[in-house]
């Protein structure tokens, strides 16, 4: 009988332990069922329940959810993955490859820039992590001007840059920074944060 090139278990001590690739079963999850059932409700009753409060319902989210909905779902996409080495094949459902609704791809993303700012952008020298929040009463202006975020991300830097130049002494110091804009809190209620 002909070897399998599929990743086969390994259990040796001191080895990873590689899986046998196994599709993702999406409609199995409680978040999938969620927005499959009422999205559609919730899109028809926002203008009327939500618009006042959070501002127009952007396009891009109409288009996020639809893609989520497809997202690792053979009837919408595949590849064929075949080893030409010994003909083994499977078929790979293609992936909506978006951010923060999607956890699959939302954890590929993560891991993949995870890895490149390690690799490719991080010096190997001390880190901080640095959180501003906006305070409650300046976060409305944030609501309906999603543009502002990136003004919010350019003023905490320049904070930071102006602490650190007086910390050292030398305002021609220039400290790196990566900045990541996160909108919503642990309970995705509407909280800026830089």
């Amino acid at each position: 009988m002909g070897r399998s090139c599929a990743p086969q278990p390994v259990r040796s001590a001191g080895t990873p332990t590689l899986g046998v690739y196994r599709a993702r079963r999406p409609r199995d999850s409680a978040l999938w069922r969620i927005f499959d059932a009422r999205y559609e409700e919730f899109e028809a009753a926002y203008e009327e329940r939500f618009e006042k409060t959070y501002g127009a319902l952007r396009p891009v989210v109409g288009r996020v959810v639809e893609g989520f909905l497809k997202c690792g779902i053979l009837d919408f996409g595949f590849a064929r993955i075949r080893c030409p080495s010994c003909g083994d094949e499977y078929l790979l459902a293609f992936s909506c490859k978006s951010r923060c609704l999607c956890p699959s791809c939302h954890k590929k993303r993560q891991v993949q820039f995870g890895e490149f700012a390690t690799e490719e952008v991080l010096a190997e020298v001390p880190h901080r992590h640095v959180v501003f929040s906006v305070p409650r009463r300046l976060r409305v202006f944030f609501r309906r001007d999603r543009r502002r975020l990136a003004k919010l991300a350019k003023a905490a830097y320049a904070t930071i840059r102006e602490v650190l130049q007086a910390a050292v002494g030398d305002s021609a110091a220039v400290p790196g920074a990566m900045a990541c804009v996160q909108s919503y809190g642990e309970l995705l209620d509407l909280q800026h944060h830089s």
